[in-house]
């Protein structure tokens, strides 16, 4: 009985380390997280301006458009057939 009962304490003493080491990973990654955030916020330059892009144009493209002889859409002739069904809820 003796054996068992270290075994288990050697087993939750190992568990204990695992966890401890797991939240002191993640409690350094969070800590350099939050150390490069301010590094990166306090800038000694003055902060950038965006500038609008100017956009231009094409309007040699749009008079080549004009330009091209487009067809004229044929008519289209009317419904001659009987519209719907009897009764619309039965399968085919």
């Amino acid at each position: 009985m003796a054996i068992t009962i270290l075994q288990e304490r050697k087993k939750q003493r190992y568990t204990a380390l695992a966890l401890a080491a797991i939240i002191f990973t993640i409690l350094l990654i969070v800590w350099l997280g939050f150390s490069k955030k301010q590094e990166e916020a306090s800038p000694a330059s003055a902060p950038a301006v965006y500038a609008i892009p100017k956009i231009g144009i094409d309007r040699q493209l749009l008079d080549i458009l004009r330009a091209k002889n487009f067809g004229v859409f044929e008519e289209i002739a009317p419904f001659e057939k009987e519209f719907g069904r009897k009764n619309p809820f039965i399968h085919f």
